[in-house]
């Protein structure tokens, strides 16, 4: 867990775990009284940033019995900065083939701008929107591939497309192009 977590936590994108109960929870309070959602929103948080920190310290660790109970909870724009996804696409084959895939669906190096910026670029919305779906999904396809599956999945704003794709519901390819045009208009 210890590497993995180095390079998600690395990547500064908000991808965590959270226990679905919590999220299902949340869900259950926001159709039935915002105020509610509100308190629970920042309960769950305190959550995330719990297991982010025990990440981050090696601690957390992998068993079986809680893995249906895992969610993967995606960011929204915001968390995006140059070098995102770097450190991922270094360490791991599944990450690198993620970026690959998103360079041949937009026609141009979306991982290069993610990697060196520049940072200017980066922030525009048409290149954050594809850049910050491509980093999550690598980091999801990391995951993945060492055994761990969610029971839910979670995103906020632009972070509902990762949870599509990760749902399976929504392939990569198409995703990532849907972003870009979301975020030129």
């Amino acid at each position: 867990v210890s590497s993995i977590s180095g390079a998600i936590t690395g990547s500064a994108i908000g991808f965590f775990f959270i226990p679905a109960s919590t999220i299902e929870q949340i869900g259950y309070r926001a159709k039935t009284d915002y105020s509610d959602l509100l308190l629970d929103r920042y309960g769950a948080c305190g959550l995330v940033l719990g297991i982010r920190q025990q990440l981050i310290e090696g601690t957390w660790a992998y068993d079986d019995r809680f893995m249906s109970d895992i969610g993967f909870l995606f960011p929204g724009q915001g968390s995006q900065y140059a070098g995102m996804g770097k450190e991922l696409a270094e360490q791991f084959r599944e990450a690198r083939s993620v970026f690959e895939e998103a360079d041949d669906a937009l026609g141009f190096s979306l991982s290069r701008l993610c990697f060196e910026g520049p940072e200017a670029d980066l922030m525009k919305t048409e290149n954050t929107q594809p850049a910050l779906l491509t980093v999550s999904v690598a980091a999801t396809r990391v995951l993945l591939a060492r055994g761990y599956r969610p029971g839910i999945v979670a995103g906020h704003s632009l972070g509902e497309y990762s949870a599509l794709v990760a749902a399976g519901s929504v392939a990569f390819a198409d995703a990532v192009r849907l972003v870009r045009k979301r975020g030129q208009y």
